[in-house]
């Protein structure tokens, strides 16, 4: 299994990279030579781009035998802002949770005026789709509704 963050960084199992090629309406990953199986990116939620951060940070992963966790950091290293993503062993998206930090940290740059929204009119009470890449698929949209 791999996973990648946002913006086309990518963490692999094997510390292979993907690449993200240039094209004349932005960028567009382009699928990994050698065998992987799922390639996901999450999205950078709006406390991320708040805090100046050039990327989110996948900073875990548990496969239970009927569901796969993923935690996104959105703070910096040493914060505990995540968004918890969670999927079926087929992948498919089932759930997006934000850690206990997360609405306070928004509220924060709220008061810091460096989001132009409140915790409680934010649009990222509907998680983002995450794109989610596969041999038999290619790229496709997951969607599910954040769980506030």
């Amino acid at each position: 299994m791999v996973i990648i963050t946002s913006r086309g960084i990518a963490i692999t199992i094997d510390g292979t990279n993907s690449q993200t090629e240039k094209t004349a309406t932005g960028s567009a990953m382009i699928a990994p030579a050698g065998g992987a199986l799922r390639y996901l990116v999450f999205p950078p939620t709006d406390v991320n781009m708040a805090t100046g951060l050039p990327y989110n940070e996948t900073v875990g992963v548990d496969a239970g035998e009927r569901q796969i966790r993923v935690t996104v950091r959105e703070g910096d290293r040493w914060s505990d802002i995540v968004w918890v993503y969670h999927f079926s062993t087929d992948f498919d998206l089932l759930r997006v949770t934000p850690g206990d930090s997360y609405w306070p940290a928004h509220r924060l740059l709220e008061l810091e005026r460096k989001l132009d929204h409140t915790a409680e009119s934010c649009p990222g009470r509907v998680a983002p789709p995450v794109m989610s890449w596969s041999t038999e698929e290619g790229w496709t949209e997951l969607r599910t509704t954040a769980d506030s």
